[in-house]
């Protein structure tokens, strides 16, 4: 008997701590901002993924973030994978055009962005690829 409700707390302890939610108030030291802005009317649309598989997003600078949607974790931790992997942080790219694209890293030690969409200087394509993953992760799952 005791070992059942030993192992019923374990399993309620975990699935609490596997499902954490966050909100704005309570964000968690590591994230993803990645978004788009410029052309006519200089409307900026940011997204910032966490770990979890949250993903906010803010259509102006004004605005506060609102929930978006979730997305796979697995697709969340791959993206923050992928930002490891290639070493994002080392990545020095400030060339932002009329329109252009960014993505910040953060961590408790990091806050990192990359700004691209000038014709001066292209970021690799690691991180071309990484914005097409992000970016395929705010459209709507049919």
């Amino acid at each position: 008997m005791k070992f059942k409700l030993t192992f019923f707390c374990f399993v309620l302890l975990f699935t609490n701590a596997a499902c954490q939610k966050y909100t704005l108030d309570n964000m968690p030291e590591q994230q993803i901002h990645f978004g788009e802005g410029g052309g006519i009317t200089g409307a900026i649309t940011e997204y910032c993924l966490l770990k979890n598989g949250q993903l906010f997003n803010k259509k102006h600078f004004t605005e506060d973030f609102k929930a978006y949607k979730k997305v796979k974790k697995r697709a969340a931790k791959k993206a923050f994978k992928t930002c490891k992997k290639i070493e994002i942080e080392k990545i020095q790219v400030d060339n932002p055009g009329d329109k252009y694209y960014y993505i910040a890293y953060e961590t408790k030690d990091i806050k990192h962005k990359i700004t691209w969409g000038g014709s001066q200087q292209k970021p690799p394509v690691e991180v071309i690829e990484l914005y097409a993953t992000l970016k395929s992760l705010t459209v709507a799952e049919k």
